[in-house]
């Protein structure tokens, strides 16, 4: 039977194939292998419903199988929906400026994605408009993975970890950390960024991730802060020491442990320490009397470079009341102690405008755990305690001396 044009006002039931050339209009039902249509158009069967297009030997526009798995370009389908296809698999295009989205879900997770409208905002907070955006809107996290395996983790409070899932960070808006299985970068505020080692921030304190070592370095209004802590249990509270600061003015400073060179371990080789300074100077005599110094050169200056001091300076003599005996000058540190009197060294102390003796007869030296320079008469074989007695107004002290310290 040949079909031309026809109008049906009832229902349909064919045994066969029935060629259509024209229009059929159906005002019923009809039913393709089934003689009781229940919908305006039933098929019934094992093979399922291929819909092709016209061509040579024809395209498989559509096919649905008989487990209901809908295939696109494909008459195998192998899930719910297979499309298979060459260039783009599907093109979803929205009207307007209007915001167009896809979504996911099950019963408590979700994924969404799509394309903000003109005004932003209205797929994901802060997103801009007509951005491209995906994720979830809910508190589960988003995951980047390969080979099967998760890469990158976004906790559903914006933490990020990278290899690793995210500790429980605060969830402070603040708060921005990237994490992976060894370390964190995160800033803390405006102006404070941090990079650390087997920490996270929960708000209140800094803790351990796993049970070992800590460090951090972190930048804070332009200076770098560098930080270690000891072998720690997980979970537990980091307690900090600063080791180096370099100081946003350029400046380099060191804690008491000090610069090692040359690989030497030696904590006794380290270089800990440099600083410069000023401190007030008296001359104290051995016996009896006083000294009392000019108020314009009182001050002895000096450079400290690890432990070892070198002090120099010029002291005027304004008056003196029966000065008696050797006389002293303090130093800014004390004397080391070292074994077999290593630390005890002489000073180059000359006076000019003494009493009778040369301005070269004087000797000084520094004893070890002391923290004075002692002045001496050493104008014969050995050294004399008389040095006070030599001074008088207008004297000049002129000291030099380097020597050891703790």
């Amino acid at each position: 039977m040949l079909i031309h044009n026809a109008v049906l006002t009832g229902s349909l039931t064919l045994p066969s194939l029935l060629p259509i050339t024209g229009s059929l209009i159906m005002t019923g039902s009809i039913g393709i292998g089934t003689v009781s249509p229940t919908a305006r158009l039933h098929i019934s069967g094992t093979t399922g419903v291929l819909f092709e297009t016209d061509g040579v030997n024809g395209v498989n526009a559509l096919f649905v199988s008989s487990s209901g798995n809908i295939g696109i370009g494909t008459s195998t389908p192998s899930n719910l929906l297979n499309i298979v296809g060459a260039n783009y698999i599907f093109n979803l295009s929205g009207g307007g400026a209007s915001r167009i989205a896809g979504a996911v879900n099950n019963t408590a997770g979700n994924l969404e994605w799509g394309l903000e409208g003109s005004t932003g905002n209205q797929l994901f907070t802060g997103a801009a408009a007509y951005t491209a955006n995906i994720g979830t809107s809910n508190n589960t996290s988003f995951n980047l993975c390969t080979n099967t395996n998760v890469r990158m983790i976004i906790s559903g409070s914006g933490q990020i970890g990278i290899g690793t899932a995210p500790s429980a960070w605060s969830t402070a808006n603040s708060l921005k950390p990237i994490q992976n299985p060894a370390g964190t970068f995160w800033n803390f505020d405006v102006g404070n960024l941090y990079v650390g080692l087997n920490y996270y921030y929960d708000g209140t304190n800094r803790r351990y991730v796993n049970s070992s070592e800590y460090a951090t370095e972190y930048q804070q209004n332009g200076s770098h802060i560098f930080f270690t802590a000891p072998v720690g249990t997980a979970g537990n509270v980091v307690t900090l020491t600063e080791k180096m600061r370099i100081t946003n003015d350029g400046y380099l400073r060191l804690a008491s442990s000090g610069i090692q060179f040359n690989g030497d371990t030696a904590a006794a080789n380290s270089l800990n320490d440099y600083e410069e300074g000023i401190i007030a100077a008296t001359v104290t005599c051995g016996t009896s009397g006083t000294v009392t110094l000019d108020g314009g050169y009182n001050s002895l200056a000096y450079v400290k470079v690890g432990s070892i001091v070198h002090v120099t300076g010029l002291l005027y003599v304004n008056s003196v009341s029966s000065p008696v005996g050797s006389f002293s000058v303090p130093l800014p540190f004390a004397v080391a102690n070292l074994s077999d009197a290593a630390g005890t060294a002489a000073a180059n102390v000359h006076i000019d405008n003494a009493v009778s003796a040369n301005s070269s007869a004087f000797c000084a030296i520094v004893n070890e755990t002391e923290s004075s320079l002692r002045v001496y008469l050493g104008n014969t074989t050995t050294l004399s305690g008389d040095s006070a007695q030599q001074l008088k107004s207008t004297s000049s002290i002129y000291i030099s001396v380097t020597y050891r310290t703790s």
